[in-house]
């Protein structure tokens, strides 16, 4: 692995098939469902009325989708075969979500997450991509990535910062966060921008993953101050001393490092209970043979079965027989929108199944 590794530095090497143990058992496309672990950030932004509380809470809201990495850092996710899905219906917090791996060359995972009862949706395309530095690991976080409000058409569009791998060659792996998180608006020049601060090298945990933020009205004045760590909680700061606690990290399940690093809303998203059996598509990740293995303990299937679905992957597009997006379509020269349909295949349990798996 280290001989692999010190051949690619300042490659991508998310063009690279790793061990399956270099994995966790989620793939890419359930990641991105992870942003919504704390939706309720976006539920209360719905029902705002101050457009400056608005971009505040959705700024905080993009902070939160970090915290699901407070425990990871030493593996990877799956990357997802050309065509391949994932849907996240979750009543108890009003949303439905779906995501596709629409381009496999450069890799481009398009979603959407609709909440039409609590008045917002999240859409967009990622397209990340890593170069190792030869002791850490930097992850690019390209596309776009869009919320919208339904009671004004309002659409606030997020950049967000790169991640880093730490230590990947020797000593304790972990993951930080470093560079600006941007969220502007559609309506007026009103910005929030939240600072992810690089930990000093003596800091220690306690100096690690701190933010600060400002979010700045139509005019350019600074209306609100955020402070905090995007692993454990954003207050809104008012005056020299007093805090408001806008969002507090969800518990962990005990001993998380020895179960992937996986929050109690990530340890769900591969479950398949009765909301979701005999409707899922034949697509999904949860179906997916070699994750499925890796997620049972059982290594030396996990690594046969993934060298045979990726196999299976090359040949079909050396054949001219590769996947074609099936949900989303492309918008304008690199933008990916949501074509519809999915949620209404599922209901009428008229999915036709590509043959992505093995």
């Amino acid at each position: 692995m280290l001989s692999m590794l010190r051949k690619n530095v300042g490659k991508d090497l998310s063009t690279i098939s790793f061990p399956v143990t270099m994995n966790e058992p989620l793939s890419a496309l359930q990641r991105v469902a992870e942003e919504l672990e704390y939706s309720e950030l976006l539920d209360r932004a719905a029902q705002a009325t101050d457009p400056v509380e608005r971009i505040t809470l959705v700024a905080v809201w993009a902070v939160s989708g970090a915290s699901s990495n407070k425990y990871r850092g030493s593996r990877k996710p799956f990357n997802p075969l050309l065509g391949e899905t994932y849907e996240c219906i979750r009543p108890d917090k009003g949303f439905r979500f779906i995501s596709e791996k629409v381009s496999h060359h450069p890799p481009v995972i398009a979603f959407l997450g609709d909440a039409p009862e609590r008045g917002w949706q999240i859409c967009g395309y990622t397209s990340p991509s890593t170069k190792f530095w030869g002791r850490s690991m930097e992850i690019f976080v390209e596309g776009e990535f869009c919320v919208r409000f339904s009671d004004n058409d309002e659409v606030l569009t997020i950049r967000k910062p790169s991640s880093f791998v730490r230590n990947l060659v020797a000593g304790t792996k972990y993951l930080e966060v470093v560079g600006d998180l941007v969220v502007t608006t559609s309506l007026s020049s009103a910005q929030a921008t939240v600072a992810f601060k690089e930990g000093s090298t003596w800091g220690g945990l306690s100096g690690r993953n701190k933010i600060e933020g400002k979010v700045t009205d139509a005019s350019g004045s600074v209306a609100v101050e955020l402070v905090g760590r995007w692993d454990d909680a954003v207050d809104k700061k008012e005056g020299k001393n007093n805090f408001t606690r806008l969002w507090q990290v969800a518990e962990f399940p005990p001993n998380p490092e020895r179960y992937y690093g996986f929050s109690r809303f990530a340890v769900t998203l591969n479950e398949t209970t009765k909301l979701e059996e005999g409707l899922v598509a034949p697509t999904d990740s949860r179906l997916r043979p070699d994750q499925l293995a890796f997620e049972r303990g059982d290594i030396d299937e996990a690594e046969r079965v993934k060298a045979a679905v990726e196999e299976k992957q090359r040949t079909k597009r050396k054949e001219g027989c590769a996947a074609k997006p099936r949900w989303f379509k492309q918008a304008g020269e690199n933008g990916w929108e949501y074509g519809g349909d999915y949620f209404e295949a599922r209901e009428k349990k008229t999915f036709e199944d590509p043959d992505i798996f093995t």
